[in-house]
């Protein structure tokens, strides 16, 4: 389902592929002047306000005016999608949200911008945690997110929740797919798929799940799983295991040509464009 876009300069229309939003991204950066961080700042502060009005609006709204607002587990692979959900965790830590980064790959190969971002969040000490490769993922992550969990209840019950959310009860959990953004090709690699089962898992016993620009594993020029038969049901082709499932995505710019198709909506579930800071029109002109 294609939501209203939730900033004013986000285009409702524009459906640009992902060579074109790489094109708008150059544009913004060489022919604005405008630095690929200010862009990565842009999109970041958008998702997290689209994910906060969302979470108050349709996921507490569900679980009653008792359900506390949940912490936030942010998962970030490699590339700048890695870099739009560590540049989220300072923004949530700005509004005193319980959040956690999950490292789910050598902090090491990251580049750019998106290392710029993990410098930034180990000097402001954001909470963040590695998967390790010599234990069983699942295993990991179960024991984060009881920690994550018994640590709201324990903030909850002290009465130290934040004032703009304020909670009751126990804590829950939303999780962010910030895995592998739209330059990513191909089916996910270790630990990915096990990080995307895991989640999926979850999202279907009710955690809500946003996926950054895209949900990991999907194809977003065709809304089908990487390495899955376009002709065949998506919903029971095995790439499809390999592909997160949202409840909502944040796109960035402009939406992509499969997410807009019907297939993709199991996997992106809610459709949300965010702005860059720059409307795509006027960039899209020059």
């Amino acid at each position: 389902m294609f939501a209203e876009p939730f900033h004013s300069a986000s285009n409702r229309s524009a459906v640009l592929s992902r060579d074109a939003v790489r094109q708008l991204d150059r544009t913004a950066i060489e022919r604005f002047g405008i630095p690929g961080l200010v862009l990565m700042e842009n999109a970041a502060r958008g998702m997290v306000e689209i994910l906060l009005d969302w979470l108050k609006r349709d996921w507490l709204k569900n679980e009653g005016s008792s359900a506390p607002f949940p912490t936030i587990l942010i998962f970030c692979g490699t590339g700048n999608n890695a870099g739009d959900g560590l540049a989220a965790a300072r923004h949530f830590q700005l509004r005193g949200i319980p959040h956690r980064v999950i490292l789910c790959a050598d902090p090491a190969r990251l580049r750019g911008d998106a290392l710029f971002q993990y410098e930034l969040a180990r000097k402001l000490r954001i909470p963040m945690v590695s998967i390790l490769p010599d234990l069983p993922v699942s295993v990991q992550l179960d024991a984060l997110a009881a920690d994550a969990e018994t640590e709201a209840e324990t903030r909850t019950m002290a009465g130290t929740e934040s004032a703009a959310f304020p909670a009751v009860g126990k804590g829950g959990l939303c999780l962010v797919d910030a895995l592998l953004g739209t330059g990513a090709v191909g089916v996910p690699r270790f630990p990915m798929p096990e990080v995307i089962a895991w989640m999926n898992a979850r999202q279907k016993l009710g955690t809500p799940v946003l996926a950054v620009d895209v949900p990991t594993g999907l194809d977003c020029e065709t809304g089908f799983p990487f390495a899955s038969d376009p002709a065949s049901d998506c919903a029971s082709s095995p790439a499809s295991e390999a592909v997160v499932r949202a409840s909502l995505t944040v796109t960035f710019a402009a939406a992509k040509p499969g997410l807009v198709l019907p297939q993709a909506e199991e996997f992106t579930g809610t459709l949300y464009v965010s702005d860059i800071g720059v409307a795509a029109e006027a960039l899209l002109g020059n």
